[in-house]
């Protein structure tokens, strides 16, 4: 349980990154909706595939090769640090190739919420949410005559998870077409202006939202020097309760950002001053 915290705090991060950046892309999918601008949307949806994707796979390739020092200066000082990384290690390097799947399902997700299609990605995550409880319980415990594989199993278990999130939201979006979808052979025609507006107009949300996750991770590891690897799995039990909160406030911040967006792309100024209240 220590092991997985320390390597969760560390993926916290890099998940506030990937969320950021889709939010990013979601102020002009939301807008672009409420103006009914198909190629804004897909240009939309290409900077969130491009540059999630793009960022999926660097961090795939850290994970994997994440030297245990990185880890270590999360339980520097802790009694049980040399078990804890060892822990630790196994788990980032077993759950890496569920970053690029998970990048893509939160891609599209996104983009389904943003343009006020909200019922189908929740039905999936919860869906893919239970296959990664059920998974966890078969390989953590060695269940149904799978090997006991602890960590590791942790790490089978949410690739499973995130493999099976991203083809349904493929097949989803395969039979509905939403307007903001585009053939894969067009995803490098983008419009380089309006990908410079998006990034320059999300700069700040992107330091602001990084600045508070690098500090949130570094009074984690400030905890997490004392004591032994309970401390650790009492941080991480805490810390699961605050995420709680967490998704709760995006939530409400993401749902208000799509009708106010809809409101500005459809040009009802007054009704968006309304409603922000």
């Amino acid at each position: 349980m220590a092991g997985v915290n320390v390597t969760g705090q560390i993926n916290f991060m890099f998940m506030v990154f990937i969320n950021t950046l889709c939010a990013s892309g979601g102020i002009f999918m939301s807008q672009y909706s409420g103006a009914s601008d198909t190629d804004g949307m897909q240009q939309a949806f290409r900077f969130k595939i491009i540059l999630c994707g793009t960022s999926g796979i660097i961090y795939m390739i850290l994970s994997c090769s994440a030297p245990p020092a990185l880890l270590e200066l999360m339980v520097h000082g802790n009694t049980q640090s040399e078990e804890i990384v060892n822990q630790a290690l196994i788990y980032m390097r077993s759950v890496a190739f569920s970053w690029v799947p998970m990048v893509f399902s939160q891609s599209i997700a996104s983009s389904l919420r943003e343009t006020g299609i909200v019922k189908p990605p929740l039905l999936i995550s919860v869906s893919a949410a239970l296959v990664n409880t059920f998974f966890n319980w078969v390989f953590i415990y060695g269940n149904l005559g799978s090997p006991r594989l602890e960590v590791a199993g942790v790490g089978i278990a949410t690739n499973i998870a995130r493999l099976f999130e991203l083809f349904v939201f493929l097949l989803y979006a395969e039979k509905t077409r939403p307007q903001f979808l585009f053939k894969i052979g067009t995803v490098l025609c983008i419009k380089l202006r309006l990908f410079g507006t998006i990034l320059s107009k999300s700069a700040m949300i992107l330091v602001s939202e990084m600045t508070w996750s690098v500090s949130e991770t570094i009074v984690t590891a400030l905890y997490n020097t004392r004591g032994s690897a309970d401390v650790v799995s009492g941080m991480a039990a805490g810390f699961a309760i605050a995420n709680l909160f967490f998704v709760c406030f995006s939530g409400i911040f993401t749902s208000t950002g799509v009708i106010i967006g809809k409101l500005l792309g459809a040009g009802q100024l007054d009704q968006a001053r309304t409603q922000k209240t």
